[in-house]
């Protein structure tokens, strides 16, 4: 018990931090999760995975369930539709799936596979690899003599302090934390095995490489890593030529790697009838347009903006170079130049609609390796890992701004980022999602004007109701537009609600409720004239309609100029 105790405990963090601070969300498989699990409810409970025999177009209706999957799953490939994301991942969660399946049918209700009791167990199953994957870091590490302080300190900044936090909660299905486990046991045996020569060294690194692959095919490219993992060059041609000259060894660890590899070509035979096919139909790398600065540094998902700690563990690896290790150096720094490269080339180099820089999240332990090497032998690294405790709420804060709203899940830049950075109150939730709309396609029909309004410290609401002959044709409103003059403060908690509804009975047809500083289009602290536009449905016009505008003060003194209403029709 007392060999996993490190682990444990920063699990058990890790849970605390997202019970209190983030919160679990009711449904952790989503977007691209839905196509890395769906494997499972395909095979054990819709028995629709084997579809060779059928077309797409023909068959129409046995697709209806997988058409319907979410996170765009499925793509066309010929005639059939593939899941387009490797199995690997449902592979590793097959154990927790059996698990909810007895829980799910002990009552013979009907099971889908996506019911709380599999949202649950994908939540489990995330935490428990992501154990996995800090268990092997720190068998890696200890392969480098490093201190054991130093070792808890580098896990809990990957658990802590980095795109960790998201990927084990609300995201706990994508194949990232799935994938960081497989690659850090492939460099603890291949480590192990350039240390050793050890037989059952090199099989299980088979296994475990061919299991990476197969979570995402791009994960083949940690093979470039293990001159590093060697430590030296006459130690990696050893391990090279030890290979060539032990065939049983050298055919038997390719033989495991080449039967974890068949279950994904299986998997693509019986969808298809191909056994070799390319799933991302219309998704592609671009090798002449590499986004190479982009990934690293912007403030749209760039992975040292967002975890910073990473960006410190890189420069780490100059220790290494100071102290003459050249081989190692270089190695690091070719096989990370690689990496990125590849990675930004994808076509969408920012990842879809992701927190941080997903995609680095599997190559985790490659950072930790140099960083902890370093640590081990500086006499400040005590004061090192002080400075970067920060990083720790600064990851936790983010996290909870993205699963908020606050950050924006795909179309962040530096005035969104600094506008929001750590904030946290229900003002900001919505700020940088503001979308405005180009009027010039609608026409003016009407407008509400209000020139002043003054407003004290005092929690009231101010009120303005405007009926009959003051309101539009609601029947050919589809736009509303507010705008106004004022100082938008950060701290400012002033909400503005506009109501339309019936007298009679007080049914509400419209309800738009905004904190005001979402109508600035200057960035805020500064006085100016802002706005904000909400898409609306039509009303049928009646004489027992009335409009309701409610600013609501929740103990800010405000001056508001020129607030003005404007109905737009199509």
């Amino acid at each position: 018990m007392k060999s996993i105790l490190p682990e444990s405990i920063i699990i058990l963090i890790v849970i605390l931090c997202i019970r209190y601070f983030i919160g679990f969300g009711d449904v952790v498989i989503g977007a691209d999760g839905c196509g890395y699990y769906d494997y499972l409810p395909s095979c054990f409970i819709h028995h629709d995975l084997i579809r060779k025999d059928l077309k797409s177009d023909i068959d129409s209706l046995k697709f209806e369930r997988i058409n319907n999957v979410g996170g765009g799953a499925y793509s066309n490939y010929g005639s059939h539709i593939v899941n387009k994301y490797p199995v690997g991942t449902a592979l590793l969660q097959m154990p927790f799936f059996f698990i909810a399946r007895v829980f799910a049918t002990a009552d013979n209700s009907y099971s889908d596979g996506f019911q709380k009791q599999y949202q649950k167990a994908i939540q489990i199953a995330t935490f428990f690899y992501l154990f996995c994957g800090l268990l092997f870091l720190r068998k890696l590490l200890h392969l480098y003599d490093i201190k054991a302080y130093i070792i808890i300190f580098c896990q809990s900044m990957i658990a802590l302090a980095t795109s960790v936090m998201a990927y084990s909660s609300y995201d706990a299905s994508f194949s990232h934390i799935y994938s960081f486990f497989s690659i850090t046991a492939f460099l603890y045996l291949s480590r192990l095995y350039f240390k050793t020569n050890r037989n059952s060294s090199f099989i299980l690194m088979c296994a475990l490489l061919g299991l990476a692959i197969i979570i995402r095919n791009i994960n083949i490219l940690i093979v470039l890593f293990l001159p590093f993992i060697a430590r030296d060059y006459m130690n990696f041609i050893y391990g090279i030529r030890s290979l060539m000259k032990s065939y049983n060894k050298t055919i038997l660890g390719l033989f495991v790697f080449g039967v974890i590899i068949f279950i994904q070509i299986l998997v693509w035979y019986l969808q298809t009838g191909d056994f070799f096919i390319y799933s991302y139909q219309g998704e592609s790398f671009d090798f002449s347009n590499p986004h190479f600065l982009k990934i690293l540094f912007s403030y749209r998902k760039g992975l040292y903006v967002y975890t910073p700690i990473i960006f410190l563990a890189s420069l780490s690896v100059f220790f290494l170079l100071k102290n003459k290790r050249y081989f190692e150096f270089f190695s690091w720094v070719g096989f990370f130049s690689i990496l990125t490269y590849i990675l930004s080339s994808w076509w969408s180099w920012y990842y879809g609609c992701s927190y941080g820089q997903r995609v680095y999240i599997d190559y985790y332990a490659i950072f930790f390796i140099p960083f902890a090497i370093f640590l081990n032998e500086v006499k400040f690294s005590k004061f090192v890992m002080i400075i970067s405790l920060p990083f720790i709420p600064i990851s936790i804060i983010q996290t909870y701004q993205y699963k908020n709203y606050i950050l924006h899940m795909i179309d962040m830049d530096k005035d969104k980022f600094w506008t929001v950075f750590l904030r946290t109150h229900d003002q900001y939730r919505g700020l940088v999602w503001k979308n405005n709309v180009d009027t010039n396609n609608y026409m003016l029909a009407d407008d509400i004007y209000i020139p002043h309004i003054q407003l004290n410290e005092e929690k009231s609401d101010c009120v303005y109701i405007f009926k009959n002959e003051d309101i539009p044709d609601l029947s050919k409103i589809t736009l509303i537009q507010v705008e106004a003059e004022n100082d938008y403060n950060p701290s400012s908690e002033l909400e503005i609600i506009i109501m339309i509804n019936r007298i009679s009975d007080g049914h509400v047809f419209t309800y738009i409720h905004k904190y005001f500083i979402h109508l600035n289009q200057n960035g805020l602290k500064n006085y100016h004239k802002g706005k904000c536009d909400f898409i609306v449905d039509p009303v049928i016009s009646s004489d027992d309609l009335e409009i309701k505008v409610v600013l609501k003060n929740n103990g800010t003194q405000s001056q508001i100029n020129n607030l003005k209403i404007n109905f737009f029709a199509k």
